[in-house]
């Protein structure tokens, strides 16, 4: 293993983890409007599938915590699926509550970019090997910069979504 790439991906699984468990919460917290957003038709089976996607996002936080590299490779799975259907409901009305947001949001681009982002991180915990060291506060510094500057773009493209929007509504 390369000296850098354990205490850096377990950095990404600590960050991963711990979007994973928000959106688990989110999810559990608004069950009932979960539901009723997915009801539209085009979910099959919306209670099940409200059911189950918070469990297995806690699951991955779990594993993310206890076994990084695994947690890692589970996580980039199950990123792909969601970008995948990301992709199919591209412009979708009913919206998303990405990852536990507080309101939901049209998919747009930006949901696909959100979900990409999660994926490098998944890869970076990939680099979590056995035995990788805890991190040290250059490699926190790194990740946790890298995921506010993200942050930062995605909610600059967000808003700017939004103000084009209001100003067609007018």
């Amino acid at each position: 293993m390369i000296g850098w790439a354990g205490p850096l991906g377990y950095t990404c699984a600590a960050v991963l983890a711990v979007l994973f468990a928000w959106a688990s919460v989110g999810k559990l917290s608004a069950r009932r409007a979960t539901v009723a957003r997915l009801s539209d038709g085009r979910v099959h089976l919306p209670g099940l599938v409200t059911a189950v996607v918070p469990v297995v996002e806690l699951l991955l936080a779990v594993l993310l915590v206890a076994r990084p590299a695994d947690g890692g490779a589970a996580a980039l799975v199950a990123l792909a699926l969601f970008h995948l259907v990301l992709a199919w409901d591209l412009g979708a009305r009913a919206g998303c509550a990405w990852f536990g947001s507080a309101r939901p949001q049209p998919v747009s681009g930006l949901s696909v970019a959100r979900t990409f982002g999660l994926g490098v991180l998944a890869v970076g915990a990939l680099g979590a090997g056995p035995g990788a060291r805890m991190p040290q506060l250059a490699d926190i510094v790194l990740v946790t910069t890298t995921v506010v500057v993200g942050i930062v773009l995605l909610t600059v493209g967000d808003v700017r979504r939004r103000v084009a929007a209001a100003e067609g509504v007018r």
